[in-house]
């Protein structure tokens, strides 16, 4: 029995045949693994607004609306513009503290993604959680996934 010579047309066809096939695997795990680091990305920073809604929650039923008032004040003092951004409003919407200047129409106790607030460009996580005398919003920029993303889609 003679074997196939590797020029010819037998081989040549089984990998032009395995070729296109090894390129979409390839694809497809790149694809996986980005998917997984950008979820990973964005549940760390859910975790991260919920944990941080729950503290300053707990910490305005024991201190009351003048002392919260001002914790959030503090708060967006300190930070930056990759950390997060707060927000605290009235029952009525009117603006009482944090960077967050108007009041986004977001379900009370929920996560979710925002477009265009503060007249930025950005997209942000936000949570809203209604305290007794107050609104609570905490948001963050997604400007860090998005570019992690862009990053791995290049190298990828």
């Amino acid at each position: 029995m003679r074997l196939p010579r590797p020029t010819s047309a037998r081989a040549a066809r089984l990998a032009a045949r395995l070729v296109p096939i090894g390129i979409l695997l390839v694809l497809l795990a790149g694809a996986g693994l980005i998917w997984t680091v950008r979820s990973s990305l964005i549940s760390t920073i859910m975790a991260e607004m919920v944990n941080t809604a729950t503290v300053l929650e707990t910490d305005s039923e024991l201190v009351g609306r003048a002392e919260t008032v001002q914790a959030i004040h503090d708060l967006s003092l300190r930070t930056g513009r990759a950390t997060l951004v707060y927000g605290l409003f009235d029952e009525t919407g009117r603006h009482l503290a944090g960077r967050l200047s108007r009041l986004p129409p977001i379900p009370a106790n929920r996560i979710t993604r925002i477009n265009d607030i503060e007249d930025t460009e950005n997209s942000y996580f936000m949570v809203r959680r209604d305290l007794p005398f107050a609104v609570l919003l905490i948001a963050r920029s997604t400007a860090s996934v998005d570019r992690i993303t862009l990053l791995l889609l290049v190298l990828i």
